[in-house]
């Protein structure tokens, strides 16, 4: 690669991530609905061909912006799964801790962005987003679980298997916790129901990976109670 096309290619990182990071903004502060793609445009100071040359929609902007969340959450996940200090089943807990402060640090964002992803007509998009975190974090997952059974805490014969297999469980447990959120935010029984499911979801991964009953205490009822402690009245459908 010359050093003229590696100037271009940085170039449009640049211009790529200048406006994904004025989208976030203005979602933060508006809401998805309530952000227009010229209102974009104009914060960004960009023509409009500019944007519709890296996205064709609005839709199209959050696809990208979400990918590009899932990849910093990574980042940040590879950074201290090499920590030795950490047995496996420490590994695993730090691992959903870790993700939930991550999402709770963006709360406002992605309870507005469940209401945009789980209406009928984004379900594909919902689909491809799916796809592309549980193909990204199963590695480093199974890297956990491997160390497990080296350590003799799980009992598994193919790590990489099995922790799509906790994944896949744990997009339905998502998946009903956004529900929740979206229909029943106010429901004074919702926490208890949220902590049954999530205790529900860490038997069954104790029992994908063999481990101990009881051994596997990967969500806090106090990071449960803080996806209700904010208005979600605008996710109402």
């Amino acid at each position: 690669m010359t050093q003229g096309s590696m100037r271009t290619v940085r170039s449009a990182e640049e211009r790529i991530n200048q406006i994904l990071d004025m989208a976030q903004s203005l979602f933060l502060q508006k809401g998805y609905d309530a952000t227009s793609v010229q209102e974009i445009i104009d914060a960004v100071g960009i023509a409009k061909g500019t944007f519709y040359y890296y996205f064709r929609s609005k839709l199209e902007l959050l696809d990208a912006m979400v990918d590009r969340m899932v990849r910093q959450q990574i980042a940040e996940t590879e950074s201290w799964l090499a920590d030795s200090q950490l047995d496996a089943v420490g590994k695993l807990v730090q691992i959903f801790r870790r993700a939930n402060t991550w999402k709770l640090q963006r709360k406002e964002f992605l309870l507005d962005l469940l209401r945009v992803m789980y209406r009928p007509d984004n379900a594909i998009l919902r689909e491809r987003l799916r796809h592309k975190s549980i193909a990204a974090v199963t590695p480093l997952l199974a890297q956990i679980i491997q160390q497990g059974v080296v350590e003799g805490s799980f009992d598994v014969e193919d790590p990489e298997e099995k922790a799509a297999v906790v994944l896949h469980m744990g997009q339905a447990f998502s998946d009903a916790m956004a529900q929740a959120l979206l229909t029943d935010p106010r429901d004074p029984e919702l926490l208890d129901r949220m902590e049954r499911k999530a205790r529900a979801y860490e038997r069954s991964v104790e029992r994908v990976l063999g481990a101990p009953p009881d051994s596997l205490d990967l969500f806090s009822t106090d990071g449960l109670a803080q996806w209700l402690t904010s208005d979600r009245s605008s996710l109402q459908p």
